[in-house]
């Protein structure tokens, strides 16, 4: 088993739920905010690389492994070429496609359509020897993907033929060699998963996209413009050309659309025919996941409109010539087994303890909005106990408890709050601010002049200030200094003030100014009384020094 096929670019997930609410399966994990498919619960239909808007999804590249093939398998290197191919080229440039494979290094270029050619002839056999049948084609990978994991009981309702797909491959190696290797080069997605979830031997190799096939022509530095056309060295008959579009089996099978034939494309239509209960016992439905087939799916819809596509189709079908084809026909007859699933269930109470949770107590609160990527609260509460969500997912239930922060906050701050009108009337108070202008909710609907000077207010309103006014003031009539800062919210037209308290640091400033100043004063009545001291202990020591001399004078003389 190779690497997943879908995965997600982290760096660039942006916790957005797009993806898992357009998943049809709801294939799609959240865990801290990143949105992982669940390969086990994927059908592989791509619609979440379609729908991201910041392409933080991608499928696996096999470009390497196809690389690989060219230079260990060299001159046994068959190329299967999808149908819808011709979509995307005009009558000029649709065969120097086939020139180009042959540079990649394509020893044999055929058309896939010559495996449906033959599963064709084994389904008329089906069908002609089944007198009661109600059979679902087998062709699509994303609608066997889905039956085989989520409609397991319609799994012996599937025709027990390989696709054509894989049954071309097999025509390939029995008409080339076994030693040879095949490329499948299509539209979809999902053929990667189908060569590796039915294993079948002697089969196609590895399955390239249209996308990877230009890449590996932009690493090659082939242009098609400068190409020669090129030929098939096989090719399907006429009337199947039309398989990549709805409709385009039953030509071959020489059918039109009636009560016993029907087809399904699109996810609603499948979704639809897969769901329904009562079962109709002559009933054969071409089933596509892509409305309008193959030349339809999420990576086709790049290459031009939708109408000119399905036009190149009958216009290549109209100027094929018709050959004789020897098909070497294996074992293509397949028995569908549905996959393991690993179905957990759980019990109401604990659906109900996580609905609870986000605050759904009543079935009223389960509002099923669907901003989660769910279709319903309860949906969202099995995935929560699936380990597939988290409860933070519910934007009903974030903005609650947002509001309810956004409230705690304003109740608990020691800062007093204001929200008031263009008119400059109060229109929300907190408790901080009710005790510092002592003042209730009496004070809501008046003008912010009841209780202070509006001029501040009157400013940022006219636009005269700028969008911030951050000043500090002093309020006499409640004997406060306060820093206030105002700031407008413009887009609702409201204007915040909020009054932060600094009396006690005003007055503890005063103070030690005061403190400063006496102990100044302090300092300089001590140095003058130092001075002074000096002073006359300077001139009691002169004098004594004097008294001295004249001692000591006269006793030398007396001597």
């Amino acid at each position: 088993m190779r690497n997943q096929l879908i995965f997600t670019d982290k760096a660039k997930c942006v916790d957005c739920y797009k993806c898992l609410r357009n998943c049809p399966v709801k294939a799609i994990s959240i865990i801290d905010g990143q949105a992982s498919v669940v390969d086990e619960l994927c059908i592989t239909c791509g619609t979440c690389i379609n729908v991201c808007p910041q392409g933080a999804k991608h499928f696996r590249d096999d470009l390497f492994l196809a690389k690989q093939l060219i230079k260990e398998y060299r001159g046994r290197i068959a190329f299967s070429i999808a149908p819808s191919f011709v979509a995307l080229f005009n009558k000029r440039e649709r065969m120097k496609f086939i020139t180009a494979l042959k540079k990649l290094g394509g020893n044999f270029i055929s058309e896939t359509t010559v495996g449906a050619d033959i599963i064709s002839e084994k389904t008329r056999e089906i069908l002609r020897n089944k007198k009661k049948y109600s059979l679902i084609s087998s062709a699509c990978p994303v609608v066997l993907n889905y039956i085989l994991k989520y409609k397991q009981e319609k799994a012996e309702n599937i025709l027990p033929l390989l696709s054509p797909m894989l049954s071309h491959a097999i025509h390939l190696k029995k008409k080339l060699g076994s030693d040879w290797k095949v490329i499948f080069v299509g539209p979809c997605v999902a053929k990667k998963g189908e060569i590796e979830k039915f294993e079948v031997k002697n089969s196609v190799d590895v399955v390239l996209t249209f996308d990877e096939i230009f890449k590996w022509f932009d690493d090659e530095g082939i242009v098609l413009s400068d190409l020669e056309d090129g030929t098939f060295d096989e090719v399907s008959s006429k009337d199947i050309a039309l398989y990549p579009i709805s409709g385009g089996a039953f030509k071959k099978l020489g059918v039109e659309e009636n009560h016993n034939f029907l087809l399904a494309s699109g996810e609603s239509e499948i979704f639809e025919l897969l769901n329904k209960d009562e079962e109709n016992e002559s009933l054969f439905v071409e089933a596509l996941f892509c409305d309008g087939g193959c030349i339809n799916s999420f990576l086709m819809q790049k290459y031009g409109n939708f109408f000119e596509r399905k036009r190149r189709v009958f216009e290549y079908a109209e100027d094929k010539k018709v050959e004789e084809i020897e098909y070497f026909v294996g074992n293509l007859y397949k028995k569908y087994k549905p996959f393991p699933m690993k179905e957990k269930v759980f019990s109401e109470e604990e659906i109900r303890t996580v609905l609870e949770y986000t605050g759904k107590t009543e079935r009223e609160a389960e509002l099923n909005c669907g901003a989660c990527g769910y279709d319903s609260c309860r949906e969202k509460a099995i995935a929560v106990l699936k380990g597939l969500a988290v409860p933070e997912m519910c934007m009903p239930y974030m903005k609650r408890l947002a509001e309810s922060y956004n409230d705690k906050i304003m109740q608990t701050t020691p800062n007093g709050i204001a929200i008031v009108d263009e008119e400059l009337k109060i229109l929300s108070i907190n408790d901080a601010f009710k005790r510092m202008f002592k003042c209730g909710e009496s004070i809501l609907g008046k003008r912010i002049s009841y209780l202070m000077e509006p001029d501040s207010f009157e400013k940022l309103v006219s636009g005269s200030e700028k969008k911030i006014i951050d000043e500090v003031i002093y309020l006499a009539g409640y004997n406060i200094y306060c820093k206030r800062i105002i700031y407008s919210l413009d887009e609702f037209k409201r204007y915040v003030a909020i009054f932060i308290d600094i009396t006690e640091l005003k007055k503890g400033r005063e103070e030690l100014e005061k403190m400063k100043t006496d102990s100044i004063l302090r300092a300089k009545e001590l140095l003058e009384h130092q001075l002074s001291i000096a002073e006359n202990v300077t001139k009691f020591l002169g004098e004594s020094i004097a008294k001295t001399e004249k001692l000591v004078e006269d006793i030398i003389e007396s001597n």
